[in-house]
């Protein structure tokens, strides 16, 4: 995670200062830089990265407006919530769920979904970045549906789907 989120944007960024042949320089954040929160997260929200994942992109994030910031040129970093895709396979947490629940004998115990996410479909993402591009927009912004969905609720609509029975374990 460190040599891609960090050291590889670093180059990349290094490399942009040196040649200076750009106006404007994206980068593709998470929302996992802020602190766990029951309440709505915003860009000015605390930053606490909850997993290592989180830190090293907000290294690179600190990077990207100390280097930029100095030469002058604009940025933005999209700091993105869940993903989701109609054809989204494994490592991802719907299709994950579904092989497990589809997979599963008579039940399944599923743990840590106690909590909401909020889902942009990777559609949604490339329509704002291709504005935000137009625009020069120039700082922060958080890329979500601004909508928490609760994930026990999805989990019960693909148990449904299979016909079976579900057991949750709340962290």
């Amino acid at each position: 995670a460190k040599k891609i989120n960090f050291v590889g944007t670093k180059n990349l960024v290094d490399s942009v200062l040196y040649r200076k042949e750009i106006e404007w320089f994206f980068f593709a954040s998470t929302s996992h830089v802020y602190k766990s929160s029951n309440k709505k997260i915003t860009e000015v929200s605390i930053k606490k990265p909850i997993s290592y994942y989180g830190k090293t992109k907000l290294l690179a994030e600190k990077y990207i407006i100390k280097k930029f910031e100095s030469a002058k040129i604009k940025y933005c970093i999209g700091r993105i919530f869940s993903t989701t895709n109609k054809n989204q396979k494994k490592n991802y947490l719907v299709p994950d769920l579904k092989y497990k629940i589809k997979n599963a004998k008579k039940k399944i115990l599923l743990r840590n979904l106690n909590h909401y996410r909020d889902f942009i479909s990777m559609e949604d993402i490339s329509k704002i970045i291709f504005v935000l591009l137009k625009k020069r927009f120039n700082g922060i912004l958080n890329f979500g549906s601004g909508k928490g969905v609760f994930l026990k609720d999805i989990a019960k609509i693909i148990a449904k789907k299979y016909k079976k029975k579900i057991i949750f374990k709340d962290n």
